[in-house]
């Protein structure tokens, strides 16, 4: 509830909070649904494979409005720790763009500076890597940091965010490889006659645009069967 109220207050329009408690180690929230919406993760994907005329248009402006929307977050000393396009609502409009911030119990307030602010967006650059071209994340930047009325060239902007990325993704890619030998939704561990051990896919977590392979769902006994 605070932080919805603070983000109200920075002008960023996050998901309703209508009831909140905490108590007996238990903590829940109820939120009002916000629909029509798409999470931005999977509207982005689906807009940059639509070829009709317009989509690349409303990418661009969907991308000024996350850029000012984060600025306006980090303005106000507000950082969202896990900030991702799949915690981010857009909803079906036709006319400007609307963003809608989810997740608020991952939220922090803290002083705006530059490292935090960088660390903030290396989150938002990693979970975009592989769908956006460098001079759409440079655009971005640029957006970004007009609305933020920072000091400092984009170069030594995106230095840092390229330094605190690359933390990210060890970091990011230590928790997968720790998730892999696991049994989860995605991975599993068999047993196999004669000793044999090892671990298989069930399903992949990314759904990448063309790609047949992401798609694809298996069953432990299917590999059982095949191997």
């Amino acid at each position: 509830m605070h932080f919805a109220t603070a983000l109200q207050r920075a002008g960023v329009e996050a998901v309703p909070v209508l009831a909140w408690a905490c108590g007996g180690g238990r903590e829940w929230m109820v939120s009002r649904a916000v629909e029509p919406a798409t999470g931005v993760d999977a509207w982005h994907e689906a807009s940059a494979a639509d070829r009709r005329g317009g989509a690349h248009r409303r990418v661009e402006e969907t991308s000024a409005a996350l850029a000012g929307m984060v600025a306006r977050m980090h303005k106000a000393g507000i950082f969202h720790q896990d900030l991702h396009c799949g915690n981010i609502l857009i909803k079906d409009a036709p006319a400007a763009v609307q963003l809608v911030l989810m997740d608020l119990h991952r939220i922090t307030q803290g002083r705006p500076t530059r490292a935090a602010m960088a660390a903030n967006l290396a989150q938002l650059l990693c979970d975009r890597y592989d769908f956006t071209t460098r001079s759409q994340r440079l655009r971005f930047l640029k957006h970004y940091l007009e609305a933020l009325g920072a000091g400092g060239t984009a170069r030594g902007w995106q230095m840092m965010i390229d330094q605190s990325a690359s933390r990210h993704r060890r970091s990011i890619r230590g928790k997968r490889d720790r998730r892999i030998l696991k049994d989860n939704v995605y991975f599993a561990r068999i047993k196999l006659p004669r000793g044999w051990r090892g671990h298989v896919v069930l399903a992949s977590k990314r759904k990448f645009p063309a790609s047949a392979a992401c798609e694809a769902t298996f069953e432990v006994d299917q590999w059982k069967s095949l191997l």
